[in-house]
C-alpha cells in the first residue's frame, strides 16, 4: 500500500501512519501553510537538532513524497510536496 498524503489536505493525525516526528509535521505546516523554504541550517536552529538529523528528517521527507528538494550541496532546499 502506497500513502501519499499532501500536509494542506491533511491533519496531524492523518500524517501518523507516514511514521513522522513532530518536528518534521510541524516543518509541513510551516512550508505548507506559510510558504516558507526549508534547509538544513534553519531546520537545525528552528528544532535544535545537530545537522546530520536536520539532513536525515528533510530526506526522510522528500523519501515518503511530503516534500521537494531543490539545488544541491549548501545550496539545498526543501518546499511542500
Amino acid at each position: 500500500m502506497r500513502l501519499v498524503m499532501r500536509f494542506h489536505q491533511a491533519s496531524a493525525a492523518d500524517l501518523w501512519p507516514l511514521g513522522l516526528e513532530a518536528r518534521q509535521t510541524e516543518v509541513l505546516r510551516l512550508m505548507a501553510s506559510e510558504g516558507q523554504t526549508m534547509s538544513a541550517g534553519p531546520y537545525l536552529e528552528l528544532f535544535a537538532v545537530n545537522h546530520r538529523t536536520a539532513q536525515r528528517d528533510l530526506g526522510e521527507l522528500v523519501a515518503k513524497r511530503q516534500a521537494k528538494r531543490t539545488g544541491q550541496g549548501a545550496a539545498t532546499a526543501y518546499t511542500s510536496g
